[in-house]
């Protein structure tokens, strides 16, 4: 942890610790500072999200609005700007992204997860966007359109709260969620013309979905009394008071095998941890005024660290396969027959065939048998084969 006013060089401290190692990645909060780096380090690659690239197909559109899909696939997607420069940056020593884009990658999409070396730019901002990422927010169109009733408690200390919050997530909204999913594909497969101006709207609303289910899944799988229900006019949220050191590690910090945090202003280094849960003396505090001696043996130490992944990593492939198989909801003997065999299989490398009606999730066990298996870091790629 780096505290420094801003413009004492903290930039440059972490781009020339960032090329003794085999790689680095350098993630900031905002457009203008990655802009500004960029202008300064021009050897460093930049990768922003989709919007920021002009769709070659439709005019006027972006990345961020491609309708690509295995039902219709796009014939530019080879030579889509966004794909390119992923495939460029990806490949390159030195990256430069912003804290959304960096965090949706590295824990949906698979890539940019295992760099040598993280600089957090704007590092006094980090527990609120690591808070963002993992809370649970339903917007009141969704709730409306759903039909989606309030949890029966407020407050996680009410007798039995946390458990009746994981009832009402799985069975009340989830279910409600997974339906509309379904039929969401439904009318997209369904719309034989890639033009359609339905297509756009539908896919967008898969995304959205798709997003908060994935918030139900960290919810179920790590809410508790350290949480905390919002009822805002427009929405019920769900957030954790405090970072726990567990969805710290599994979402952030698991990601790069050493990690610089750097601003003008921290708290004190036991407020900094508790903040982003981690372990007492996890980290080594470095504040201005520093000689370049001490940044000399903070990045040899630094270079000597090999941070234990691999006991951690074993924690949270269990805890995967719990969260895996908390997304298919109900109760029946054939339910749990199937989650069942979906934790037995797992963790095997045997081939796996699910047969099914269309819409009876067929998907969604593939998905979780992936997500519980060793090959969870690795992306997931669902092939339309009638396509």
């Amino acid at each position: 942890v780096i505290q420094a006013p801003t413009g004492s060089g903290k930039s440059l401290i972490g781009m020339c610790a960032g090329t003794l190692f085999d790689d680095l990645t350098y993630v900031v909060s905002s457009k203008q500072l990655q802009s500004q780096l960029h202008q300064d380090f021009p050897e460093v690659e930049v990768m922003k999200g989709r919007n920021n690239y002009d769709c070659m197909l439709r005019i006027g559109k972006t990345c961020d609005d491609c309708l690509h899909s295995n039902i219709s696939p796009c014939l530019y997607k080879p030579m889509c700007p966004y794909e390119v420069q992923k495939k460029h940056v990806l490949n390159a020593k030195w990256q430069l992204l912003n804290y959304h884009y960096y965090l949706t990658e590295c824990n949906y999409v698979g890539g940019f997860s295992g760099s040598s070396f993280l600089v957090c730019d704007e590092g006094d901002l980090l527990e609120g966007l690591l808070a963002n990422f993992v809370s649970l927010r339903i917007p009141d169109g969704l709730l409306k359109r759903l039909d989606i009733g309030p949890p029966k408690f407020k407050t996680a200390e009410a007798e039995h709260g946390v458990e009746s919050w994981i009832d009402w997530a799985q069975n009340e909204v989830g279910a409600k969620v997974y339906r509309r999913l379904l039929n969401v594909q439904e009318d997209m497969e369904s719309i034989g013309d890639p033009e359609h101006p339905d297509l756009e709207s539908l896919k967008k609303e898969k995304n959205n979905l798709k997003t908060i289910y994935n918030r139900l899944e960290i919810f179920v799988k790590h809410v508790d009394k350290n949480w905390i229900f919002e009822d805002k006019s427009k929405s019920y949220s769900f957030r954790p008071t405090w970072m726990p050191e567990e969805l710290s590690e599994q979402y952030f910090f698991r990601h790069a095998e050493r990690v610089v945090l750097m601003s003008a202003t921290f708290p004190p280094p036991a407020i900094l941890g508790k903040l982003l849960g981690r372990p007492p003396g996890d980290f080594y505090y470095l504040e201005k005024p520093f000689t370049p001696d001490q940044v000399r043996e903070r990045v040899r130490q630094a270079l000597k660290i090999s941070r234990a992944r691999s006991v951690k990593g074993e924690i949270f492939e269990s805890d995967a396969q719990k969260a895996s198989v908390s997304v298919i909801i109900g109760e029946s003997p054939k339910i749990r027959e199937v989650v069942s065999i979906v934790r037995q299989i797992a963790p095997t490398d045997c081939n796996v065939m699910i047969t099914g009606d269309s819409g009876s999730g067929k998907e969604l066990v593939a998905r979780a048998i992936h997500a519980a298996s060793k090959r969870a870091d690795s992306p997931f790629i669902a092939f339309n084969c009638g396509a």
